[in-house]
């Protein structure tokens, strides 16, 4: 179960930066975030999942996108400012 619910927020992921406007991925995936967070998923879950994909960002040269996933990754863990947090 717990497999599957990484790959649907995988597929999420991947629909969000295959579809979001240039500047929009960010707020795109805090929204996801606090979606999951909100529906139970842990921080430290969540960030292992971001932390996976954030490979395939990468190896698809996607690096813009990338460094917002590592901001959000930071919102979650508490790497931010206090009002940014997720």
């Amino acid at each position: 179960m717990q497999g599957t619910r990484h790959t649907d927020i995988e597929m999420q992921l991947d629909t969000l930066s295959r579809e979001a406007r240039p500047g929009t991925f960010q707020l795109k995936v805090r929204q996801l975030a606090r979606r999951l967070v909100v529906s139970g998923f842990s921080r430290e879950e969540l960030l292992d999942i971001f932390e996976q994909y954030r490979e395939v960002l990468r190896q698809r040269g996607q690096e813009d996108q990338e460094d917002d996933l590592l901001d959000v990754m930071d919102q979650l863990s508490g790497w931010s400012a206090e009002h940014a947090r997720i």
